[in-house]
């Protein structure tokens, strides 16, 4: 190559340098707004197939699709779902719901509410209504042909109300988890009725998630001076059997198929107790729980001693169960933490049990109806 080729080439390497990143805007530019479109066509096709069922009433005041160049955003202005589908429902949102996704991965989406939302849900009319109210939410889900995947529900301030009862949460969230995310060692747990035992599989009926809560507050009126503040709750649970929250019944449902939870980990902070463990969780034929756990707690003394203040137990029987602590205390605990104690906690007919030994008879839980 002469001199003045590689002279004339210099020069015109500038120029194509400019031609490319034109051409590759410009492509980008057509696959944004092709997204764009795609998106937009989707989200008013969910709304049409809302509207076109008489029992659904969707409400807002206008979409805008943007997000140019990163980013896909469906907006909506202050959207109201009211439906009467699957018993009486109603999403109000004071404020934006937008639809997030980015143009490399269009079939994941994010779904953030940015306002005051609020949820209002009865079941059936004999059933209490549930209302949900929060600050803030965020969800993922991943498109499937026709269908959606969640993948993760944040909830912040949350406020849950059902008759007299009342939980609020700072922060709450829900994680739904592939079998490659999955860790299932097999769990060591005490005997449950015989009529409950299961062999636990990993069929299409079954479902695995990961739950966190962060500062939960329970009934703040409770008669009891227990702390009704659960200052956090990690677990990972296992569903066997689908759960239809739309049925008339849907814990009796659920029992009568063979429902359960199997929770491989169990992590938490309430009062003086912090503890982690597994177990399983079912509800016998009148829908009361059945529970078996093997967990490691510690603070476990000073709980027996506010149940016996409290008059929940009797003295005698807490005298009791802190001798029987000895038995089951962690050797390997370090002197200036509190005692550890590996125990079996199990719940059968509302008898709570420490091992061998009832420590509480709970009352019967009454699901609420109107």
């Amino acid at each position: 190559m002469t001199h003045s080729q590689s002279s004339k080439l210099r020069r015109l390497l500038p120029r194509i340098s400019i031609i490319s990143l034109v051409l590759i805007f410009a492509g980008y530019t057509y696959l944004w707004f092709n997204q764009a479109h795609w998106l937009e066509e989707r989200v008013n096709h969910e709304i049409a197939l809302l509207k076109s069922h008489q029992e659904t009433i969707l409400e807002h005041e206008g979409v805008t699709v943007t997000g140019f160049p990163w980013k896909l955003e469906v907006k909506i202005l202050n959207p109201r779902l009211a439906s009467k589908r699957w018993g009486s429902g109603l999403l109000q949102i004071d404020g934006l719901l937008e639809i997030e996704s980015t143009v490399l991965s269009p079939k994941t989406i994010v779904v953030n509410a940015l306002g005051k939302t609020k949820l209002i849900y009865t079941p059936a009319p004999q059933l209490a209504s549930l209302m949900l109210e929060f600050e803030d939410f965020q969800g993922i889900f991943k498109i499937h042909h026709k269908d959606y995947l969640l993948k993760t529900l944040k909830f912040y301030d949350l406020h849950l109300k059902m008759l007299k009862n009342r939980v609020n949460i700072e922060e709450f969230s829900f994680s739904a988890l592939t079998q490659e995310e999955i860790i299932r060692p097999p769990l060591t747990r005490t005997s449950m009725a015989a009529s409950q035992e299961q062999i636990l599989s990993n069929s299409d009926s079954s479902r695995s998630f990961a739950l966190k809560i962060y500062r939960m507050k329970i009934n703040d009126h409770c008669a009891t001076k227990l702390p009704s503040l659960l200052e956090s709750l990690e677990t990972i649970v296992h569903l066997e059997e689908t759960f239809n929250l739309f049925a008339a019944n849907p814990f009796q449902e659920w029992t009568k198929k063979g429902g359960l939870l199997e929770i491989e980990k169990l992590a938490f902070e309430w009062g003086s107790l912090t503890g982690e463990g597994n177990g399983t969780l079912a509800f016998d034929h009148e829908s009361q729980p059945l529970a078996a756990f093997s967990t490691k707690i510690s603070g476990l003394e000073t709980f027996l001693d506010q149940l016996a203040q409290e008059k929940i137990i009797r003295r005698n029987i807490a005298t009791i169960a802190k001798l029987s602590l000895g038995l089951f205390q962690d050797k390997s605990t370090p002197d200036r933490e509190p005692p550890r104690h590996t125990i079996a906690l199990s719940l059968q007919k509302g008898d709570l049990s420490i091992g061998p030994l009832t420590i509480a008879k709970l009352p019967s839980i009454k699901w609420p109806s109107r």
